[in-house]
């Protein structure tokens, strides 16, 4: 669908001359469209209904990449536009390829792996943009952050976040690095130490995206039309620099002796008022936010995030968040089917009792109760 909407809109309204590639090069889970100057790379992951980042998608994305540079040196495009093919643009990593694994070495050359992954995108000779459609949220934020502009769909569906910390893991993908050079470490720390997600508006005010494309009730053409416009708008400048672009306050909180010392004291007492010390995710997350500040070689600052999301991945937090994660996606299929709720012995249990009142005492409640159990929380 995204392709004939693409091929018949450009060939309209752009005049495409009749020698542009008519059909999408087929990587996986990328695939390569060319419209005149500019090179589509379309995300989506067959037999899926989401795009979450695996190995194939690594596989996928090295060969896309190549092939765009390839297109580049014979001179058939000067830019590239980042899209999916999904409803959401992308949901993140696939943790169930993860998920299992407690081998620090195997876990370091995953991310790693993912982080070379992400290079060739950010390594592009072309400027890139990001065409944000729908969700972005762990991974798949890392994904737009690795591209050198943003616009996003000013849509309520469009939330934008690192969640990571949820799951007990750090982002891996280059988030605690990228981000605050965008929005500034204050924000950073907000957002990836809480799990907290944005939605687009918010987002362009703090500097995360750079345009925004109003919602018109499902009308693809006319979002891609504007990324186009503004992909278009970008090919005479340079590529932005990958240095932090963070105001004074930031960089007086992260480099000075001071600064740092108070930073690290507040956001520390408030992570131990809020976790009691029992979740290691936001105490690396915070570790890698500030390495990446004060670190200039942004590769030592991709590596040092990388210790860090594998020592929060082995821990037995993150295990067991994970395994709440499946179990509420579970949850959620059965909610679509209410049949498969019921007991195989609906007399063996007639209510139960949560011990807690946080949100995940409050959501096992739900499930429970959505079962047609009693509950008591």
């Amino acid at each position: 669908f995204f392709f004939v909407l693409l091929s018949a809109f450009n060939r309209i309204m752009f005049r495409v001359p009749g020698d542009v590639q008519p059909e999408p090069r087929d990587f996986g889970v990328f695939k390569v469209f060319l419209d005149e100057r500019v090179a589509w790379l379309v995300m989506d992951r067959p037999g899926r209904s989401e795009n979450a980042i695996g190995m194939d998608f690594q596989e996928s994305i090295a060969r896309a990449t190549e092939y765009i540079c390839d297109e580049y040196g014979k001179g058939h495009c000067s830019l590239c536009v980042l899209t999916s093919n999904k409803k959401r643009f992308c949901v993140g990593a696939d943790i169930s390829e993860f998920y299992h694994s407690t081998d620090v070495t195997e876990l370091y050359a995953r991310v790693t792996a993912g982080k070379a992954a992400f290079a060739k995108l950010s390594a592009l000779p072309v400027p890139t943009v990001a065409a944000i459609n729908g969700d972005a949220l762990g991974g798949g934020l890392e994904l737009a952050l690795a591209c050198d502009y943003r616009v996003a769909l000013s849509s309520n569906k469009c939330n934008l976040g690192l969640p990571e910390v949820k799951l007990g893991v750090v982002p891996g993908l280059g988030g605690t690095v990228r981000l605050p050079q965008l929005i500034g470490i204050q924000n950073t720390m907000l957002y990836v130490l809480q799990g907290k997600s944005m939605k687009a508006k918010k987002a362009l005010s703090i500097g995360l995206v750079d345009k925004l494309v109003p919602d018109s009730e499902g009308e693809t053409g006319r979002f891609l039309t504007e990324v186009r416009e503004y992909a278009l708008s970008r090919l005479d400048k340079p590529k932005p620099p990958q240095g932090r672009s963070a105001g004074w306050l930031d960089w007086a909180l992260a480099t000075r002796a001071l600064g740092r010392h108070v930073l690290a004291r507040q956001t520390l007492g408030s992570l131990d008022h809020s976790t009691k010390g029992r979740y290691p995710a936001p105490y690396k997350a915070f570790e890698s936010i500030m390495n990446a500040f004060r670190e200039p070689d942004l590769q030592k600052a991709l590596e040092f995030e990388s210790r860090c999301f594998v020592e929060a991945c082995v821990s037995p937090q993150a295990k067991a968040l994970m395994s709440l994660f499946f179990l509420q996606e579970r949850c959620k299929k059965l909610d679509a089917h209410p049949a498969h709720f019921a007991s195989a012995d609906a007399g063996a249990c007639a209510s139960v009792g949560v011990v807690g009142a946080g949100p995940g005492a409050a959501s096992i409640g739900y499930w429970i109760a959505k079962s047609g159990l009693g509950c008591v929380v």
